[in-house]
């Protein structure tokens, strides 16, 4: 990415961003602490359609380090998720942005609901790394157009 860590992170962890994309996305968000910039305890809880299915998420910040990255943990129907989100600084005044996710089954109904998800694995990865790419080129056009 075309910017330093330093002008990136912020809008990396644009939650207010990220929960007018649920919201667009027909699903219901709502921040469950006290407001203010997110950080290590912050939470939110709603709801999102996925594969049909109305799915029930809460989720924490649980580390908050800028400008390198964060990492939230949410819980929805038994399934445990872990986003890492990491910046990188390079030469040039370039960044590399990592995002990951992690799904855990809890519950014995949770593996029953991530098997149809682990046969089609290839395919929500691709989904998925192109709507990242997709919002790193938007976080990119933001940066330049400052």
């Amino acid at each position: 990415m075309a910017a330093d860590t330093e002008a990136v992170f912020p809008r990396l962890c644009d939650f207010d961003r990220f929960e007018g994309m649920i919201r667009n996305a027909g699903g219901t968000v709502e921040r469950t602490d006290p407001a203010g910039a997110p950080a290590a305890g912050s939470r939110w809880a709603g709801d999102v359609t996925f594969g049909g299915r109305v799915w029930r998420f809460e989720g924490t910040v649980d580390r908050m380090e800028p400008p390198r990255g964060y990492v939230t943990r949410g819980l929805s129907s038994g399934v445990q998720i872990v986003i890492k989100v990491t910046c990188a600084t390079l030469a040039s005044g370039r960044s590399r942005v990592t995002v990951s996710v992690e799904l855990s089954p809890k519950t014995l109904a949770a593996r029953v609901l991530l098997k149809p998800i682990s046969m089609g694995q290839a395919s929500i990865e691709e989904r998925f790394d192109r709507r990242v790419g997709a919002f790193l080129r938007e976080v990119e056009q933001d940066i330049g157009a400052v």
